[in-house]
Formats: structure tokens, sequence, C-alpha cells
């Protein structure tokens, strides 16, 4: 007679199990007996946490016990000992990711960034690492180039730096990175005083025909110095389709981005921007020909709409919520009315009074606008910090419009709002309330948040709890 089937003979039942399962209830598991043990130690031992003493000695035993060691597969700490790394050996022969936070104490170890890279080194079946808050000087980018230029598995960098670097040293460890796939590079750091910023080394920035970067992020001070390194290494990205420039403050670096992304980086579809006039907007947005799928930046410009609306077939994500926000509900309604495809949308609007608005659209546009139906249905998630400046009452006829919208938005899942005025918060009454039945048939969703002067009385959280089951406030 066949021995019946047990549940751990079925890996997805055992894996929902121990998604559930507290450390210490998954050491009381697998002590139970061999099969147990042999079901729930690779789950046990997968996900390594260095974070206090009794945690560091857990790792050392994992180190010493052959029997552990190859279940690990991420190791993450925040302050890495030298005494907890073994650099000399592949002492998780299986780990593919690694993360770590290096604290000031720490660093003040000698050699603590070498042995740390040496960790790496070591382990060749890494393919995520992420490193926060690395102080380096200037033997930082050979132990750098050691590391990662001929690491063989390794795809994906998150690197945060400090310290004292030079523009050299920049553009060396960026040549490095060119046969990673994504990269996010945070320099936080100052640059060596006699370093001469303005020339580039060709050698450092020549042309790298296998460069495999397809997500690469930025992020540092001394934005305008470092431009000219980041715009000569985006001419070797052709395959890039994930750009983040979130310090970007100098109008003509954007405007020389334009034409790079237009001829070097023909796939680009997710873009994050920081502030930018009319004219650099223009020129950055008008070259991504792929059409962009998720856009995020913040308004710093009047009439940014219209360059923007001209990815509206294909934008699925659009993030406008920092920065002084549109200036009219016509400019709402004119990206809620003309993109099908949104399922993420974040927008900071204030509303003004009719004459006001006539500066975003004559009455005619604003009324032809008025009588159309959003087309952005598919919206799964919609952050709305709207800002009255109206002054005139009763409220305008558009604040109505929208909520019947709204309404209509039967996808969505994430619906935050925050009601403001020029002088603090709105009433609760003066809007949401007002048109909470418009509401009724969002039955998907599961996550509110309303930001009002007010709390909503009892009865209304009754029906909100009874129109939206899965509702969370």
């Amino acid at each position: 007679m066949e021995s019946p089937i047990s549940i751990l003979d079925i890996p997805l039942i055992q894996d929902q199990i121990a998604l559930n399962l507290a450390t210490q209830d998954l050491v009381a598991c697998a002590l139970v007996c061999r099969a147990w043990s042999e079901a729930f130690n690779p789950i046990l031992w997968n996900f390594i946490r260095i974070g206090s003493t009794i945690q560091q000695r857990r790792f050392i035993r994992v180190q010493e016990s052959a029997r552990y060691r190859s279940h690990a597969r991420t190791l993450t700490t925040a302050y890495p000992l030298s005494s907890s790394l073994s650099p000399s050996c592949a002492v998780l022969p299986n780990l593919t990711r690694l993360k770590c936070r290096l604290n000031a104490s720490c660093q003040q170890n000698e050699g603590i960034v070498e042995t740390m890279f040496l960790f790496i080194q070591a382990h060749e079946s890494l393919i995520t690492v992420q490193l926060s808050s690395l102080t380096v000087d200037h033997t930082f980018p050979g132990i750098f180039e050691r590391c990662v230029k001929d690491h063989p598995s390794l795809t994906s960098l998150d690197l945060s730096i400090r310290g004292f670097i030079s523009v050299e040293d920049l553009s060396k460890v960026l040549n490095d990175c060119t046969r990673l796939e994504r990269l996010r590079l945070r320099v936080a750091t100052y640059l060596y005083y006699e370093d001469a910023w303005d020339i580039i080394p060709e050698k450092l920035m020549g042309d790298q025909r296998n460069c495999r970067l397809t997500d690469f992020a930025i992020d540092q001070e001394h934005r305008c110095v470092f431009d000219p390194v980041i715009l000569q290494f985006l001419e070797r990205c052709p395959l890039l389709r994930t750009l983040s420039l979130p310090l970007s403050k100098g109008e003509s670096t954007l405007i020389s981005l334009g034409p790079l992304i237009s001829a070097h980086c023909p796939q680009l579809q997710h873009l994050q921007l920081g502030r930018a006039t009319q004219t650099g907007l223009a020129a950055v947005l008008q070259a991504c020909s792929a059409g962009l799928l998720a856009l995020t930046m913040p308004v710093a410009c009047l009439n940014a709409v219209p360059a923007i609306l001209a990815h509206r077939r294909t934008l699925m994500k659009l993030d406008l919520l920092t920065g002084m926000g549109l200036q009219s509900a016509s400019e709402l309604f004119s990206i809620t009315n003309s993109c099908p495809q949104l399922k993420d949308l974040a927008l900071k609007v204030k509303f003004f009074d009719s004459s006001r608005d006539a500066l975003g659209a004559n009455e005619e546009t604003l009324a032809r606008l008025l009588s159309q139906d959003w087309v952005c249905t598919n919206l799964e998630n919609l952050t709305l910090e709207l800002q009255d400046c109206a002054t005139e009452r009763p409220r305008l006829p558009y604040i109505e419009y929208m909520y019947q919208q709204l309404g209509r938005l039967t996808r969505l899942k994430s619906l935050w709002m925050n009601f403001g005025k020029e002088r603090g918060l709105l009433e609760l009454s003066q809007g949401f309330r007002d048109h909470l039945q418009s509401l009724a048939g969002l039955k998907d969703l599961d996550r509110l948040r309303i930001d009002a002067v007010e709390q909503a009385s009892v009865d209304e959280l009754i029906w909100i709890t009874t129109q939206w089951p899965n509702i969370k406030l």
C-alpha cells in the first residue's frame, strides 16, 4: 500500500505555510522529524539578517556548517564586521542577493570597504547587490573594478557612496558598470579640489558596444559638475528602457539630453526627471520616440501638459505630485480625458475660480472637456492633492463632474485625496462628503486615505465599509 501524500510534498503549499510562520516557528518545524527538517531548513536559512549580536552568532554558525550555508540565498545587514564576513572564500555558495548598510562607526575599521567587496568578489552566484552609505577614498575605483567588472553573475547594483571622489573616479566606476543590466547610483560626496571637471578622459568614456544597461538612475550633489560624464555615459546605453535623473538642475543639460536620447536610447520608456523649464521638458519628452509608459517629474513650469500628452496613447503611470502642480481643472481633465492606458495617476491640482481657470483653457474648451467622460477607466491607483483657490460660491461645476467621473473608475484599488486650500485643510463636507454616493461603485477599493480638517462620522464609516468590503482605511 502506497503511503499517503504529505502536504510537504507539494512545494506551493509548503511555501504558503512557511510565508506565514515566524522564525521561531520555522525552527520548531525543522525540529519535528527528519522529513520536516529537510523541508523547512532550506526555508529557515534562505534569508539571513545580521542586525544584532545574536543574529551575528547565527550567521557565523551558518558559515561553519556546510549543511546550512548552502541554503542561504539572501543576506542583509546593517553593520558588517570583519569578523562576520569571510572574504577569502565563498562561504555561502548559493548566495544571490546581498543588502548591506555601513554605519560610520563600522567604517572606522581600516579596510572594511575592501573587505566588503572581496566578499562580493568571492561569491560568484550573487545577482543583486545593495550597498548603502559607503565612505570612499582614492582607492575605491581600483577596488570596485576588481570586484564588479568581471563578476560572472552580477546584474543589478544599488550603490550609495560618500566621501571624496573626482570626475575621473566617477568615470571609472561607470565604465565598469556597462556589463550590468540595472544600476542605481547615489553620490553624496565632494569633488577633489584640484579636479578639472571640464576634462573627461577619452580613454574612460570611449565606445562600449557591449553595454547591457536597461535601467539606470543617478542621484547626486554637484549635479552640473557631473553632467558631462552622465551625458557621455548615456551615449553608450542603446538598450536603456528606464532612466532616472531626479536632481537635474541645468537647463542646458536637459536640452542636450533630448537629442542624446533620440540618437542613442531609442527604447527608453520609463523616465523620471527633476525640475525643468518648458524648453528642457519638451526637448526630452519629444525625444522618447518609443512612447513613454511611465513618467515621474515635478511640474515646475506652466503649460507642461501638452508635452506630456504627446505620450497619451502609451502612458500607464504618471506622477506629477511634486512641484507647483497643475494650475487649473482643465489641465486635470485634459489628462484624464486623453490617456486610456493609465493605471497609476498622482497629481497636485489647484482649483481656481472661473476667471483664473480661463488661463488654462477658454470657456469653450472647458465646456468641451466637461462634456466628455474620462477615458482612463483602467485606473487602479489614484492620488489627488486638491488645493482649493476658488473665491466664488457655489462651488464650480467641475467639482461635481470630477466626482461623477471618479465613480466610474470601477477597477480602482487605491484612492488618496488630500483636500487643501490656501490656508489649511478643507472641511470634509466641502467635496468628498457631499459626493460620497457617487463613489458607491468602487467595489474593488481596498485602500482609502482622505486628508481633511474633520473626521468622518460613524454613519459614513459604516457606509464606506459596507459599500467597499475590502477597504483598509
